[in-house]
């Protein structure tokens, strides 16, 4: 498909197409969405499924786009809807029963879809959220790109939840994803966005930044080459608890015996004594 003929989107599902039984499909699904079809002229069976955009029209940071897609890579809210069977399963092919006793195992994971979705077959969603910031599809999406939810985060029936260091859960929300711990999954995600969208197009706010930047291993590995060069022996243990710089370009860290003393760097430091980590994976994506 020419680029000129898709549109880049992305979406969470509380499932993994191709994995656990689910067919490598996301299929049309509330058809109560249909008329905004309808009103685009794409015409339809009366069935969409919705994405968000992440082509150039979109008003949404990289942040936002990925709050939004893990909120709805929700697999404990998918089991809920075992008792629609009978209108879910023909949409994966399956039958009610094949389809009830899936869902109802919990043997599966929501994910990240990235998809291309044909510009014959989808147009803006004229709902709730603006046009720009959603399209929706009348036909099946084969994904283009699946990503893995964030290893401290977990779903429940009513949405996403951040599992801190201390085994507390509070409610995920984007400046959560913002954090140095979201720093290298959010390097996947806007991995995956560049690809999905293709070459020499315009990008999210937020996405080359998070593109450019090194991952936590590299920039600790980074730091610690820079300061044992410039000031031998002077910083022990030092570790950034930044990675993204302030206007001014700085990053923060700390060091010392127990990692209290506090710091600055500037990121042209650590950019320009960057250390490559083995084993240390840079895209985290996997194609479909």
């Amino acid at each position: 498909m020419a680029a000129e003929d898709f549109i880049p989107a992305v979406k969470g599902i509380g499932y993994t197409p191709g994995s656990g039984g689910f067919p490598n499909i996301v299929p049309t699904g509330n058809s109560a969405m249909s008329n905004a079809i309808e009103i685009a002229g794409k015409g339809g069976s009366g069935a969409t499924s919705y994405w968000w955009n992440a082509g150039r029209n979109t008003t949404l940071d990289i942040y936002n786009m990925a709050h939004g897609s893990i909120a709805y890579a929700n697999a404990a809210r998918l089991q809920t809807q075992a008792d629609r069977a009978g209108h879910i399963a023909p949409k994966f092919g399956m039958n009610p029963l094949q389809f009830q006793s899936m869902v109802k195992s919990g043997n599966y994971e929501g994910s990240i879809v990235f998809g291309r979705l044909s510009k014959s077959s989808a147009a803006g969603y004229v709902g709730g959220e603006s046009v720009g910031e959603g399209v929706q599809s009348v036909e099946d999406v084969v994904p283009y790109r699946t990503m893995k939810n964030p290893s401290n985060v977990e779903h429940h029936a009513g949405g996403a939840r951040l599992i801190r260091g201390d085994g507390s859960k509070v409610g995920l929300n984007k400046l959560d994803l913002e954090t140095p711990e979201f720093h290298d999954w959010m390097k996947g995600y806007a991995k995956n966005l560049k690809e999905t969208i293709g070459e020499n197009a315009i990008l999210p706010k937020g996405t080359q930044e998070l593109l450019d930047a090194p991952t936590f291993a590299e920039g600790n590995a980074s730091l610690g080459k820079y300061l044992e060069t410039k000031y031998p022996g002077k910083f022990v243990d030092p570790k950034l608890t930044s990675i993204m710089p302030n206007e001014e370009g700085i990053l923060q860290f700390k060091h010392g015996v127990d990692g209290s003393s506090p710091g600055k760097v500037m990121r042209s430091s650590i950019d320009e004594n960057l250390v490559r980590v083995p084993g240390v994976s840079r895209t985290q994506f996997r194609g479909a």
